[in-house]
């Protein structure tokens, strides 16, 4: 029998489709169904254990964030949760090869055949990057509170402003001088010797580095992470992947609590997300 090969490559040159084909093509020749154009907003392409899968760079703004075909009678989607395939009508048992070499990425959305109840034959069909879920707050701040754990002496609870300055990058806004939001002035941190001396291990370095991790404790466990240049992280809930299959990722609150041991340490930041606005110093 003739190899393929050739027969192939005459068939890009017949038809102009010169020597790189489309993800869609390239989807169809290896016999795998092509995925929709739309699933997210901005998108892009990445290979997971071998098969060429989209990445959702940037969230739908309005309806649902994540748009995956529609179930069938045949074919399910969803995420493997650990037990099962987490679909959006619950969790399905599963059967078969192929789930363990998936198993250890997080953020991957699956496709896969329904016999008898149990979803089988597991393809990749959408990967969740970390721009995603971080680009929605970037220009916004929340008005936290921080709060301690056996706070040094002369140090308690205070106000701040934590503002999300890019994608990737958080701030402690007050940490140095104080900033007016309305009516209130919120006053720095670091306003005396003993509050300098507290804070600035923490918040005196510089930017924080902002980071999402969609399976931080479990595989659908997502959590969206403050590092510090000095090693503490704080980490607050990020969107539970299966939710965005039927509605936006809009945060409104955040609740940063240390990953670490919290005994003398900025334990929890707490506030309402708005949009950056303030008065100027106070």
């Amino acid at each position: 029998m003739r190899s393929p090969v050739p027969l192939l490559a005459a068939l890009v040159a017949v038809v102009g489709l010169g020597t790189a084909l489309s993800p869609a093509a390239q989807a169809t020749v290896a016999g795998d169904v092509p995925p929709p154009t739309t699933m997210c907003a901005v998108e892009g392409r990445t290979l997971v254990e071998g098969w060429g899968v989209t990445t959702c760079r940037q969230f739908h703004p309005s309806g649902a964030a994540v748009r995956l075909p529609a179930d069938s009678s045949r074919t399910v989607y969803g995420l493997w949760d650990g037990a099962g395939l987490l679909t959006r009508s619950g969790t399905l048992p599963v059967a078969g090869g192929r789930w363990d070499d998936l198993a250890q990425i997080s953020g991957l959305y699956l496709r896969a055949r329904l016999v008898d109840g149990a979803a089988t034959n597991p393809v990749p069909v959408l990967l969740v990057e970390s721009s995603a879920v971080l680009t929605p707050l970037a220009g916004l701040q929340a008005r936290v509170g921080i709060r301690w754990i056996n706070p040094p002496p002369e140090v308690s609870d205070a106000p701040a402003l934590l503002r999300f300055t890019s994608a990737t990058t958080a701030q402690v806004a007050t940490y140095r001088h104080g900033l007016r939001v309305g009516a209130r002035c919120i006053p720095a941190l670091a306003h005396t010797k003993a509050t300098r001396a507290a804070y600035e291990p923490f918040f005196g370095q510089g930017d924080l580095a902002l980071l999402w991790f969609a399976g931080m404790h479990a595989p659908v466990d997502s959590e969206i992470v403050v590092d510090s240049r000095m090693g503490p992280s704080w980490m607050t809930r990020g969107p539970a992947l299966i939710d965005l299959l039927s509605g936006p990722w809009t945060p409104a609150q955040v609740d940063f609590t240390i990953h670490a041991n919290p005994i003398g340490t900025p334990a929890q930041m707490v506030g309402p997300l708005r949009p950056i606005h303030d008065r100027g110093r106070c």
